[in-house]
Parts: C-alpha cells; structure tokens; sequence
C-alpha cells in the first residue's frame, strides 16, 4: 500500500517491537492503542475489552429507539445509562448518533463501571465526541453518586460513575449494557492466546451475590436491579452470548419484563436482549 515510502531505522524498532508483541498473541488494537468501531476511532489498553462488531447492533438499535422518543416528544428529557461501560464505546457511539440527528435533544447520559482504570480509558473516549467543552474530573460525591467525571454539553448531562452495576440509579428511559456474560470455563479458555483482555470484563460467573456457571450471575443481578429502576415505558438493551441469551430472555420474562426479544448479530447468531420494564 505504501511501496514508495521508505523506513527510516527508528521506524524499524517500532516495527519490530510491534512484532514481537503480537507473536505473544497481544491483539492489534492494544498494540496500536486504537480500535475503529461504529465508524470512529475509540483509544483501547488491556484495561478494557476491544470494542467488536457485534455490539454495533445493540448501538444501531439503541440510537434508533432514542430518535423515535425524542420525535415522540423533543421537549422530554431522557435518562439513559450505559452499565458496565468499559471503553465507552457504547455510550460515545450512541449519544454521537442521536445528537447527529437531534443536536438539541435533552438527555441525561450515565456511565458506570466497577473499574476505575476502565473509567479512565471512557473518560478519555468521551473526546471522540469532539464537543467544544472540557471533561471535567475534579468531581466529589454529588447526590450519594459516585460521580468520578461529568460533561456538561449544550441540553446534554453526561455522568462517569464508578460502582457496582446501576450505581444507585433510578427513573431510566433506557438501559444499554455489554455486561460481563462469558462462562468462566470459556474465560479460561479465551485467555490462553494471550490476548490480554481483562477477565473482569469477561467472566459472568464472577458475581459478588451468586455463583453460576452458564455466565449469567451478573446479568441475572442487573436485571433484577434494572427492573426496579425503569420507567415504565423504559427499554433495556442487554448484550449476551450466543450460547446463552435464550437462557437471558427467559429470565426476563420471568422477572415481568414486557416485549422480550433477542437480535442478532452480523452473522446472525443470538446478541442482544431487548424488553420493555
């Protein structure tokens, strides 16, 4: 692609260094530090999941039903929170589809993670937004929220939050979460390549109230926690594997959740959990 460029000796140790970093099986994007997903560049490190493809349904889909409420009724402010956010993709990618379309909309945006390294990796991926404003992270407890980041945009609220799950949140319109959801065994087993991504992110089995082995713990606690906290006219969008979100849906609609679904990804294998509280 490049045949008239020519390699100076310091591009070469930078070459052979990334080399030699993926022969122990570190993936591209931490190598370069960089990720494409949903048409932008997202800032990755083993401190967070690499962004896939197939989460890219659950941000078209969250974006659409967002536009269509806001068309519903554009003077309703909407509290939607993206659980369990990692590197922010999820959130970043959402709210830059709607404001695209709706750059008035009114929405409080919250981002929750247990992690604080993961936190740090989403507060510097809110810049992909490329708003006209700081983030702000000499933040202190505010409202009994764990508030460790805000952006303050024009009619949109964003809140970084670090703890358990929801953090304490309530009266949502819209949930969206990549939780944690691979059987601990799988886990294991995805780990030996040397890839590097963080078990935290990975094992569903690991649950500080329940131990399973399908790696539905956590997802099981958040939507008992989900349902308590949503509106009712609310919508949960929940990632899930392919192995395991019938399984996923099953309990949702155990626990009342309306209109249960399951999209599926780009090679049309189970996704995403989707229902009405």
């Amino acid at each position: 692609m490049h045949r008239d460029d020519v390699l100076q000796s310091d591009d070469l140790v930078i070459l052979e260094e990334a080399i030699n970093k993926r022969m122990t099986g570190l993936p591209v994007a931490y190598i370069t530090g960089v990720k494409e997903f949903y048409g932008r560049n997202f800032f990755v490190c083993p401190d967070v999941l690499i962004p896939k493809p197939d989460t890219e349904i659950l941000v078209e889909k969250a974006a659409a039903l967002i536009k269509n409420r806001i068309r519903s009724n554009p003077d309703a402010v909407l509290n939607v929170a993206d659980i369990c956010t990692g590197s922010g993709c999820i959130a970043v990618s959402v709210l830059a589809e709607v404001l695209e379309e709706y750059p008035e909309a009114k929405i409080n945006f919250f981002m929750t993670d247990i992690s604080q390294k993961a936190l740090d990796v989403a507060v510097k991926n809110i810049s992909v937004l490329d708003w006209d404003v700081q983030v702000k992270t000499d933040c202190i407890k505010n409202d009994d929220l764990p508030v460790v980041a805000f952006v303050d945009y024009k009619n949109v609220f964003v809140k970084v939050l670090r703890g358990d799950l929801l953090c304490g949140l309530d009266s949502l319109d819209f949930i969206l979460t990549n939780p944690p959801y691979i059987p601990k065994v799988m886990v294991d087993e995805l780990l030996l390549d040397g890839r590097n991504e963080p078990r935290l992110a990975l094992d569903g089995d690991t649950d500080i109230e329940e131990t399973s082995s399908d790696g539905l713990a956590i997802v099981r606690r958040l939507f008992v926690l989900a349902k308590k906290s949503m509106n009712d006219d609310a919508v949960m969008l929940c990632e899930t594997g392919e192995y395991n979100a019938k399984t996923a849906a099953d309990y949702a609609t155990a626990l009342g959740f309306k209109n249960v679904n399951i999209l599926q990804d780009l090679e049309g294998q189970d996704r995403v959990v989707i229902c009405n509280a």
